[in-house]
């Protein structure tokens, strides 16, 4: 058994609960052209196409993981501390790797050597990510619903600092929440 962490958009699972896809991402997250692009390239060959289309995302790192959450949670992913069997286990490939690869593309270079570097795999490291069937939740490290707190503290903290006054009555004046 390993241990990984996922941060997820849906129903909220509980500890034993047993998370699989939800399907290709592809389909529901929001990425930039470029991301998108270098997914395709990924994904642009007959051995490996099914992988990342059919995986659950995990990180190895909790850091990364916390740092997914805060930047696409908005209040509506949570944050799990999950295992996974090695039996599960697709694919593990680095994250630094897939930005070359979107590197590569943006400088219109072809991103060949990157892309079989990231299948290669990688032994788990800080931007690693696990590829997996399915994996087994343990607890739930931050909740949807505490995005918005973390939020608030960064906003509140830059409101009080001297100087920032006029950029948070600014930044704030058609906010409703």
């Amino acid at each position: 058994m390993k241990i990984a962490y996922r941060s997820d958009h849906r129903k909220p699972f509980k500890s034993a609960d047993v998370m699989e896809t939800g399907g290709d991402h592809l389909d529901v997250a929001d990425f930039p052209d470029i991301s998108r692009k270098a997914e395709m390239a990924l994904r642009n060959s007959p051995e490996h196409s099914d992988i990342r289309a059919n995986a659950l995302y995990l990180y190895s790192d909790p850091q990364m993981a916390e740092q997914d959450w805060r930047h696409r949670g908005k209040g509506v992913r949570t944050l799990y501390k999950v295992s996974f069997e090695d039996d599960d286990l697709l694919h593990t490939g680095d994250l630094d790797t897939f930005d070359r690869v979107a590197k590569d593309i943006a400088a219109g270079n072809k991103p060949s050597v990157n892309v079989e570097k990231y299948w290669a795999g990688c032994s788990p490291s800080r931007y690693s990510e696990h590829l997996v069937r399915k994996a087994t939740v343990i607890e739930i490290v931050r909740e949807a619903a505490s995005w918005k707190s973390f939020y608030r503290t960064a906003v509140e903290r830059l409101r009080d600092e001297p100087g920032n006054a006029y950029w948070y009555r600014n930044q704030t004046l058609d906010r409703k929440d």
